[in-house]
């Protein structure tokens, strides 16, 4: 009696049937999860940011600002989505000059955009009290929009410094 050394095409064929069926389940999940882990990345990177320059604003009695930033040296005003610094803003005009310290910088994550309303669009500086306002001194309040295909967050900033996170569609 000889025993059976292999499988015989018709198990191979199942065998193959069923890898196609789990790929094809598994592949939409996979790039979903991709997206999202790029998403959640930008905005905890961008919360962790804000949230260093309001801490440093505090702790140094100097104003601390966050802004756009397309070399990680100086402030722009094409995006966040090239990248952001967060710096010491010794002299409070919300833009770094060469003796300010730089406190961290970000750069851009593949495929995500980072854009702003109005009030935050260039950039997002904290007072010594840990409220946000611009150079003159007007209250600064308003929203991120991180965005990965049409899903994404934003960051919501309140006129009292504190961020809030909502999912969000974007077009």
């Amino acid at each position: 009696m000889r025993l059976p050394r292999g499988m015989t095409l018709v198990e191979l064929l199942v065998v193959l049937a069923v890898i196609g069926i789990l790929l094809g389940l598994g592949v939409p999940a996979w790039s979903a999860m991709m997206r999202a882990n790029q998403l959640a990345t930008a905005t905890n990177n961008l919360v962790a940011a804000i949230t260093l320059a309001r801490v440093e604003a505090v702790r140094s009695g100097h104003r601390a600002t966050f802004c756009a930033s397309l070399d990680g040296v100086t402030c722009t005003t094409l995006g966040y989505h090239h990248g952001w610094i967060v710096f010491r803003d010794t002299d409070g005009d919300t833009y770094r000059d060469p003796n300010e310290p730089i406190l961290a910088s970000g750069g851009p994550v593949e495929g995500v955009s980072i854009h702003g309303n109005h009030p935050v669009v260039r950039m997002i500086s904290y007072t010594p009290l840990g409220q946000p306002k611009t150079a003159g001194g007007a209250f600064q309040a308003g929203s991120l929009f991180v965005c990965k295909g049409r899903y994404g967050r934003r960051l919501v900033l309140s006129p009292a410094g504190r961020l809030r996170i909502e999912h969000t569609a974007c077009s």
